[in-house]
Order: structure tokens, then C-alpha cells, then sequence
């Protein structure tokens, strides 16, 4: 399918297929990433992220707060690991190592319109307590219970597709390091 761009800045390109439909690439996407925490008990370690809406009454820019994993985007020229460290301290006050996060998988948050493609990184926090302090982008953070994260889905409170595709991924990856080291029958 071949593609034109018909109108690009510094954060975004508009593409132009030959079947006239159009696509956005977020340039911010590019180096973004997203990282799932988990503790001992196997619980999610959820941000209180601080979003901006327009107000379809009023017209007027509204604070909300939605409950995710830490993500982001990074700099220009900073490697999708390097920002996934860099918002997990940001959101969180956790600090780790390249080495001691693991690539998991991509998430591509494709509604037909925007192309893009997130890599999501996993690492465990074994200490008591998050060092959390609230900041610009976060208000408060918690681990949450797999089941308490069923629970707000199905009743519609709890939608964050980059949470849940990273709970599929780890999942995931938990049964094949598992299968790999003989500890699940094929």
C-alpha cells in the first residue's frame, strides 16, 4: 500500500493511502514505551495519571485522573529502554537498571487512524514500600490485585489498553519461561 504524506510537524505525519483513506504516525510513539511493575504477590503497580479533556459543554480544558502502568515518551534520540526507565522514576521514585527490565512485547494501539507501535517492558519491585511523591504528571500510585483489575474491567471503571495488553504480555511470558524451565507439561 503505497503511502504519501500530506502533512507533517514536529509530532506528528499525515499519510495518504491510495485507497484515500488517511493515517497518522505519532512521532512521540516512536520512542515511547510503557512499563508493568509487579511485586511478591504478583499485583500491577498502577499510577494515578493526570490527563487533559475538552469539556464538550463548556468548551474549556479539564484535568481528569485515570489509573494505568507508567508510560511515556522519551527524547529524540533516547532508546525506548532508556525511557521506560526514565518514566518508571518520573511516575513512580522507582529507580532500576537496564538489566533488570525485560521486553515483553509491542502494543499497538491501532484504531485505524493512528500508527503507532509501544514497546512495553516488565520488572519486579520486591521493596515494602513505593517511593512514591506526587509530581506534574502523577497523583498516587498502588499495587493492584489481578483480580481487583478483572473485577474494574468488566464493570467499565478500568479501560487502559496499555495495562491490559501489558497484563496479556506478561502473562504470556510467565508461561513460556515456565514451559521453558520444565515447569508445565506441553
Amino acid at each position: 500500500m503505497k503511502k504519501q504524506t500530506i502533512f507533517e510537524n514536529s509530532r506528528i505525519t499525515v499519510l495518504e493511502t491510495i485507497h484515500n483513506d488517511h493515517k497518522i504516525i505519532n512521532k512521540s510513539h516512536l520512542n515511547g514505551s510503557a512499563i508493568l511493575v509487579t511485586n511478591r504477590k504478583e499485583e500491577i503497580l498502577l499510577v494515578k495519571e493526570k490527563k487533559m479533556r475538552l469539556n464538550p459543554n463548556t468548551q474549556d480544558i479539564e484535568n481528569y485522573y485515570i489509573w494505568n502502568i507508567p508510560k511515556g515518551s522519551g527524547h529524540d534520540s533516547q532508546s525506548s529502554l532508556k525511557t521506560a526507565i526514565k518514566e518508571l522514576r518520573e511516575e513512580t521514585g522507582i529507580h532500576k537498571e537496564s538489566k533488570e527490565l525485560h521486553f515483553l512485547g509491542n502494543y499497538c494501539p491501532d484504531n485505524g487512524l493512528i500508527l503507532s507501535r509501544v514497546p512495553i517492558y516488565w520488572t519486579q519491585f520486591t521493596e515494602d514500600e513505593i517511593p512514591f511523591q506526587e509530581n506534574e504528571e502523577t497523583k498516587d500510585s498502588k499495587f493492584v490485585s489481578l483480580k481487583e483489575i478483572f473485577k474494574s474491567t468488566q464493570s467499565g471503571y478500568f479501560d487502559d489498553g496499555f495495562t491490559l495488553a501489558a497484563i496479556t504480555l506478561y502473562q504470556a511470558f510467565k508461561f513460556y519461561e515456565f514451559e521453558n524451565l520444565g515447569l508445565i507439561d506441553n
